[in-house]
Parts: C-alpha cells; structure tokens; sequence
C-alpha cells in the first residue's frame, strides 16, 4: 500500500469514528447521572473532529501539489474510494516531494499509524454499539435498551482517560506528519536547484542567449530613420535533438529586412527591391566557463537536426583549448551522419583577440577561422551594417551592454528577396483564410450551388501545421517569457514566409519584433519590446501575474488544436457562446470553448493529442502553480507536450 493510498483510507475512517461516538451517546442524555459525563464526552467528540479538520487541510495541501488539477483534487477529496488514489503516477510524485532521505518512508509509516489508531477506535466503538432488538417484545426490547445506555456510561466512565490519550496521540502523529510535508515543500526549491536536470538547464541557456541578443541587437540601432527598425528570429533549428544533448549553445538565426517600414503585421506584400538579410548570431561570454556550443556551417541548412561543428567558447584571454568531438546527428533523410570535429581555441595575451579554428563537415571545405578581439569593435550602426555591409561574411559583434555579445556570420541561404517570396504573412491569418475558404464551400454546398472561386488560400498541409506547433512549444520553453515572446505564445505573433503561387515556407517560421531608432527613443529606453496582442479572450492583466504562466501554456494548447485542424477557435460555432451578451469574449472564454472544442474533437483527433492538448488547456501537470522558471514546471512540460507531440509527429509522418 502506497503512502497515497494509504491517505485516503485513513480518510474514510475518520469520519466513520466520528459517526460511532456520535451514535454512542445517542439517548444516553436521558439518563440521570448522564449530566456528569456530558461535558467531557463532548471535548472528546470535538478533540476528534478537529484532528479530522487539520488532517484533511494537509491532505489538501499535498493533493494540490501532485494532482493533476484543481478538478481532480476536489473530486479526490470529497470520494476517498476514488480509483486515482491508487494511481502509480501519482504516487511517483508524491515521493519525488519526499525524496530526502527515509521522508517518504516515515511519512508512509506516519500514516499508517494513524490509519491503524482510527481503526482501532472503530473496531472498540462499534463492540458497544446498540443490538438488533426487533425480534424482542415491546418492554423487553426497552429494558435491554436501557441497560445498554447505561454499560455504555459505565464504559466511558472508566475508559475516558484512556480515549483522551488516545485522541491527543493521534494529533501528535497528524501534527508531525504535516511538518514532515511542509518542510520538505519548503527545501523543494533547493532540492531543485541542485538536482536540475539537463532538459531544464538547456532550456534556461537557450532563453537567457535569446534575450541577451535581443538586448544587443535593440542596443544597435542608433541610425536616424523615421520608421521603427524590423527584425526576426527564426524558430527553426532550435531542437528536435534530445534536450540531454543539447548542453551547447546553439547560435541563434536572425534576420533584418534592409527596408525600414511597419513588418509586424498580419499581412504585408514584398515590394520590388525588398529583401531581408540573414545572419548567424554565436553567443560570447567571457565571464562563462569555457562551454562548446553548436554551430552550422556557413551556408548549410539550419534546419533541426542538420549537421553541426562545434566552437568552444574561452572564459580567459589566456586560455588555450584543444578539443575534439564525435557527434552523430540524425537527418531529415533518415541518413545517419558520423561528424568528427576538431577545433582548436587559442588566445593570448599578446596577440589581444581569441581565434575559432573550424573545420567544416562538408567534403573538400577548408577551415574556417572567427577572429574575435579582447575587446570587440562592436557593430555602431546595425542599419549602416546592413546597407553597406558588401556582403562581409562576419560584418562584426552586437554587444548586450552586460558583458556578452554576438558574432555575426552571413547566412546567404536564408537572406529572402521579393524575387523568391511575395509576402510575409502571420500564422493567424493564414488560419483564417483557410477557415473562411472552407465555410464559403459548406454554405454553397448546402444551398446546392456552385461556389464562386475565392482566392486561393496559403498552402500549408496538416504535416507542416504540426511541425509548426512542435516549433511553438518548443518556443515556449526557449522562448518564452523574453523579449521576443514576453507575453503569449499566441498564432498572430508567428510569421511566415509566402510565395507568389501560395506555398507557405513553412520551415522557416519566426517572430517579429520591431524597435524605435535611437532619435525616436524615450531617455534610458534602450528600445521598445515586442507586446503582442493577448490570445482571445485572455486578460492581459491576469496573463501578466508574476510567476503564473498557465495562460502561456492555455494559448499553447489552443494554438496546438487550431494548427491540427487547420481553423481558428474563433471560428468555431460554440466560441460565441462562450462569450457575454454582447458577443464579447471574457477573462475565460477562451478556457471555455477551448474545452468545449476538446470534447467534440476527441474522436477525429485522437487520444495522444487530446491528451497533450488537455495538459495544456486544463493545466494537468501534477503541479500547484505553472512556473516556467521553476525545474518541474520545465520538465513537466518537455515530458508531458513536447515529447509526446514530437513523437506524434514521428508516427502520422515519419521522415
């Protein structure tokens, strides 16, 4: 029996206990001398139901920290004979709370205790109940109730002292059971802090690299221009690897369109002449440990899983490295590719600069070397640098203004013109489109006539849709909350490339960001952040609560659902239903038809969808609040959406 398990059988008896007392004295305040016991039957009876309270409140209390949701606490708490108590998942988190040495075993043996204590007190109360008298005569039966009145008396008369030491040692023993748990509460943010794991630490290095460039790149635009400067990060090949090998830094792709207008909107048309430059952005740190992170070729692909060289990063002028590394990395062509690279970092203190020496995996390439300075010329003027750049395959590096900065590395297959695309376009609105496309073909199939043709809708198969939502909920934990996803991880804040037949580039898909020039900023504003639009229906003001994430993750599921099915939620026709009397959506509308639309699509979706969606939309992690910063949260949710929804995407489209 599981200490869980245990819990909710010390649950029942409780109240069971109480039950027999209470039928105990039942007529015994007839009798005459009854007067005398009275008061201190009653104590008893109280002492009782406030050990049953207290039980039941740390009860509560652990239940919210491993169930799966406030839902399933209460249905918990209120049928203590509830299969899920018997859950094996739930009892692995329960011990992973009691992980410290012998705690779960003493809470385990705590509980029994108490279990045992109240059964023992069943088992006395319930040999002096009333007898079944309905086979005596009328006086009879009366006689005999009387004499049991009165034994029963007798009984509590010489055992009272014996009852009330019994019920102050079961308080001792909830008492000490509900410190063993608090306590091990209050060290869980220890404990984690020490025990994180690789998939928390990748994540935590790749979102603290993503807001440091974002801060660097704000901090370069000091030119005069009238219109706000756009520039993007692109999503793709940032994981699909095993978040346990991803311990390396990976360099982030960003891209600036070389025309100064408003990007940042649902839809926008490349003009003749527009174009946007591409560039490979490798994170330096000298007050880091020396670290390799992950590096692609110039001019090789950046998509997930591609072949990579490794460049180790120096924490010293003076440090000298040589390392070499054997990776095998998984292509899309299900071509396994054995890459071995060496490397050499050397600097010294009289040469003044750190040198990367890279050979590259491609046949016949030469090594290439990234020469850094001690002190780095960073990049003055990022829109002179794009305008002027001449094509300089490492134009400089963007500094963050807290030690760090960027190499910047040309990144030629990714640099668009409006030759090769016809417009940048949201997620949200190629939704859209699809959904109103479709809707104009059922209302003339109903009205039994022929469809006027509507323009042709962005082109993106379901396949593509959902490697678009792997990419997003791997976003939210590299991502989000930073500069570039502060608030929601919402389907108008991702865009896409289109090209003039209406294919969508589908993996390359990114997020805008746009930043005042210097002449145009507030003093001490380094530069605006982005702040997209919260999701339908989510209140700004509580999506924004410090430390609560849950909307994040509730517009990640809802995202996940709308990308399946190709439509928005706000199309769907019990959205205006969940809205106020005037066709408003409110603080929860979205959590409403979210769930609505999760039980009506369960069939056609399936259950491991309908399961990572449900972790997302209902909050079912086994975690009292939803914290992105915190270790379990992080694991909770690579484990819980992101492994199951990349290996659903293996299974329906294997590569």
């Amino acid at each position: 029996m599981s200490g869980i398990e245990a819990v909710s059988l010390a649950l029942a008896v409780f109240p069971l206990v109480i039950g027999l007392l209470e039928r105990y004295q039942d007529g015994c305040e007839k009798l005459r001398d009854w007067v005398l016991f009275r008061r201190e039957f009653a104590k008893l009876v109280n002492d009782l139901n406030r050990e049953q309270i207290i039980f039941r409140q740390h009860v509560e209390g652990a239940l919210r920290s491993v169930a799966n949701s406030e839902f399933e606490m209460m249905e918990m708490m209120e049928d203590a004979r509830d299969p899920r108590w018997k859950s094996d998942e739930l009892t692995l988190r329960f011990k992973r709370k009691l992980c410290g040495n012998g705690e779960y075993d003493n809470y385990l043996f705590s509980i029994r205790s108490i279990h045992d204590n109240l059964a023992d007190m069943s088992r006395k109360l319930k040999r002096c109940g009333p007898s079944d008298d309905t086979d005596l005569p009328g006086a009879a039966a009366g006689k005999r109730h009387e004499i049991q009145k009165q034994f029963r008396r007798l009984q509590f008369s010489i055992g009272k002292k014996r009852w009330q030491e019994q019920v102050a040692d079961l308080g001792r023993q909830i008492d000490r059971v509900g410190k063993l748990y608090v306590e091990a509460e209050a060290l869980a943010p220890s404990r984690q802090s020490r025990t994180s794991t690789a998939a928390h630490r990748a994540f935590r290095l790749a979102r603290g690299q993503a807001a440091s460039l974002h801060r660097a790149i704000s901090k370069a635009w000091t030119c005069g221009c009238q219109d706000p400067h756009a520039f993007k990060l692109l999503m793709d090949g940032r994981s699909r690897v095993a978040a346990s090998q991803r311990l390396t830094r990976r360099p982030l792709t960003i891209s600036f369109p070389l025309r100064s207008r408003a990007w940042a909107v649902p839809e926008v048309s490349l003009d003749d002449g527009d174009s946007w430059c591409a560039f490979q952005a490798t994170m330096v740190s000298p007050a880091e440990p020396a670290r390799p992170f992950l590096t692609v070729p110039a001019g090789g692909s950046a998509g997930r899983g591609g072949p990579g060289s490794v460049i180790s990063e120096a924490s010293s002028p003076s440090m000298s490295t040589s390392m070499s590394t054997s990776m095998s990395t998984s292509m899309n062509t299900s071509m396994s590719t054995s890459i071995s690279t060496t490397q050499t970092t050397s600097a010294t203190q009289s040469s003044g600069s750190l040198s990367f020496h890279q050979r590259l995996p491609s046949r016949g390439s030469a090594v290439s070397v990234v020469t850094v300075p001690d002190n780095p010329a960073p990049v003055k003027d990022l829109c002179r640098m794009m305008r002027v750049g001449d094509g300089d395959a490492s134009p400089g590096c963007l500094e963050d203004g807290q030690g760090s900065y960027h190499v910047l590395r040309a990144s030629p297959p990714l640099s668009f013109t409006s030759a090769e695309v016809d417009r940048v376009i949201s997620l949200e609105r190629i939704l859209i489109r699809a959904a109103t496309t479709a809707r104009h073909g059922e209302e003339a199939r109903s009205a039994d006539q022929t469809a006027t043709p509507m323009p042709a809708p962005p082109e993106l198969s379901r396949r593509h849709r959902m490697s678009i939502a792997l990419t997003l909920a791997y976003a939210m934990l590299e991502l989000y909350p930073t500069p570039w996803l502060p608030q929601f991880c919402s389907k108008a804040a991702v865009h896409l490339f289109q090209h003039r037949d209406g294919q969508v580039l589908a993996e390359y898909p990114f997020v805008l960001c746009e930043a005042a020039v210097a002449g145009r900023r507030q003093p001490n504003d380094p530069g605006p952040s982005p702040d997209p639009s919260p999701g339908p229906g989510l209140d700004a003001r509580v999506a924004s609560r410090e430390g609560d994430h849950s909307n994040a993750l509730l517009a990640l599921g809802i995202v996940i659902m709308e990308l399946w099915f190709g439509q928005t939620i706000e199309s769907r026709s019990f959205w205006d239903k969940c809205c106020d009397g005037q066709g408003n959506a409110t603080e929860y509308t979205s959590l409403m038809a979210a769930m609505e639309w999760q039980k009506k699509a369960k069939d056609e979706a399936g259950v491991v969808l309908h399961d990572i969606t449900s972790r997302c939309i209902r909050g079912n992690l086994g975690l009292a609040t939803i914290n992105l910063y915190d270790t379990e949260c992080v694991e909770a949710v690579y484990d819980y959406v992101v492994k199951p929804l990349e290996a659903l995407l293996s299974h329906c489209w294997p590569v």
